[in-house]
């Protein structure tokens, strides 16, 4: 009898019936009232974007891992709040598969030397600097306000965003479903963790 109930479930999984890996988003939970689930296959952002010594590159240069990719800027006071919050996240991830990616916004008036002062003004020692010059990545996300953040997928998809201030990022559902895109095995699986939110 087990047998057959492991069949069926292997079964209805194979189908799109159920959660890749039993995950399902609670009903009232953090990520049912925040996020915003992607479904469909949407592309990483590509855009360039350069790192704390000016270098070039592009999102999906991380595929094989997780990424939380909040846009903010340092005249946003909303991102005061947030970005602590981010770096002790960082801080406790210990799944070097997933990992918090903030993009600044500020523009070339602003110096990277100037963002690195604010970092350490504010204790975020555990996050990169990475800056968004051209708004290429802010304009494909549609970004309508600081911070907004999405979440890319192993895959080079994203799967979900939130917008605004105020996420428990070590709420356990959160983590739970992190850790769940890092075990996924296809993209397919990926984006079929959230669809209990859709329905």
């Amino acid at each position: 009898m087990f047998a057959a109930m492991r069949h069926l479930i292997l079964l209805m999984f194979l189908l799109g019936g159920m959660p890749a890996f039993g995950f399902t988003a609670k009903s009232g939970g953090q990520l049912a009232e925040r996020m915003v689930p992607i479904i469909r296959a949407v592309p990483v952002p590509m855009g360039e974007i350069t790192d704390e010594a000016g270098r070039g590159l592009s999102l999906d240069r991380f595929a094989g891992e997780v990424s939380i990719v909040t846009l903010w800027a340092t005249w946003c006071h909303v991102c005061e709040g947030e970005l602590p919050k981010l770096n002790e996240l960082a801080r406790a991830l210990n799944d070097s598969r997933i990992r918090v990616r903030p993009i600044t916004i500020d523009q070339d008036t602003v110096p990277t030397a100037a963002i690195r002062r604010y970092m350490d003004d504010h204790g975020l020692d555990a996050l990169p600097i990475l800056r968004d010059l051209q708004f290429a990545v802010w304009r494909k996300v549609g970004a309508r306000g600081t911070p907004t953040t999405i979440f890319v997928d192993k895959f080079s998809q994203v799967v979900a965003a939130i917008v605004g201030g105020g996420v428990d990022w070590q709420d356990d559902e959160l983590m739970a479903w992190l850790r769940a895109l890092a075990d996924a095995e296809t993209a397919t699986q990926s984006r079929q963790l959230l669809t209990s939110l859709t329905k």
